[in-house]
């Protein structure tokens, strides 16, 4: 039997044009405090803008309780 003691879960989170960065910031922060994984996919001059921000504002976010966003 394999044991996966110590896997992190991965996760892909989509953002578009239209996808509103403190939402994705939040649900970004939600899984970095679970400690998952996180890649962010985006297509696109406004679509990437838009994950830059979720970054900046989930690393906002996590300042709280002392939380790093690598």
């Amino acid at each position: 039997m394999t044991s996966f003691i110590g896997v992190m879960q991965r996760m892909e989170m989509p953002v578009a044009s239209a996808t509103e960065p403190s939402i994705v910031a939040g649900a970004l922060a939600a899984r970095v405090r679970e400690g998952v994984e996180v890649c962010l996919s985006a297509i696109g001059v406004d679509a990437v803008g838009n994950a830059m921000r979720a970054i900046c504002f989930a690393r906002l976010y996590l300042e709280v309780p002392n939380l790093a966003l690598c």
